[in-house]
């Protein structure tokens, strides 16, 4: 899978799932002022289903 911010162009990162159990998937990303949208693309149609995003922010 790859998880993107602002489209596709804007590549967070990438996970092979081999898992058959939920598995949760960490990335770390800076985001910046008007940063409006996140997205999940999985290769191959390979049945990867996702239950949900996170969004943290770290303590300052």
């Amino acid at each position: 899978m790859q998880v993107s911010a602002e489209g596709q162009s804007n590549i967070i990162g990438t996970a092979t799932v081999a898992s058959t159990t939920m598995t949760a998937y960490d990335f770390t990303f800076t985001a910046t002022a008007m940063t409006s949208g996140f997205g999940v693309t999985v290769a191959s149609g390979a049945g990867l289903h996702v239950q949900s995003i996170t969004i943290g922010c770290p303590t300052m």
